[in-house]
């Protein structure tokens, strides 16, 4: 019966092994972006000469605004959440349209009660300014960023 009781044990332990050493895999190979932890994006062009970033963005010689790149997407993302900039200024300023594929790499600035949510949970709950804005998909912008405690 002792015996029964050991072997019952160690197969327990030894699921609970796998099932740990599993999840690390998992973990260590499904890729996640972390905002707060990736590079700041370089501009691929200089801004519009008479800092008028509201026309509309250039096209090309058959009247059709050219596809953003990943990197000036992200450079459009990161104006919109640290200079309070619209889509389309960024868009006007970089000479492109942020394709529709890559339309979920740009994070909407957070709101006033988005930030006070966040500011509560970094309060009562000790989590992190960056895994606040993950759970309310948006960034705190600059101008918010006093509201932070």
């Amino acid at each position: 019966m002792k015996k029964q009781k050991m072997i019952i044990i160690l197969v327990v332990v030894a699921v609970a092994v796998v099932c740990c050493v599993l999840s690390v895999v998992i973990a260590m190979t499904t890729k996640t972006s972390d905002p707060a932890s990736d590079p700041a994006p370089v501009p691929s062009s200089d801004p519009v000469s008479d800092g008028d970033y509201s026309a509309a963005p250039s096209t090309d010689s058959m009247g059709n605004g050219e596809d953003c790149t990943v990197a000036e997407t992200d450079w459009i993302n990161s104006k919109m959440t640290e200079n309070n900039w619209s889509q389309a200024q960024g868009e006007a300023a970089q000479k492109c349209k942020v394709p529709g594929n890559l339309r979920g790499r740009i994070i909407s600035p957070c709101t006033v009660a988005e930030t006070d949510w966040i500011n509560s949970k970094m309060t009562e709950n000790n989590w992190s300014q960056a895994r606040g804005e993950a759970a309310q998909k948006c960034k705190v912008p600059s101008n918010l960023q006093a509201r932070i405690t």
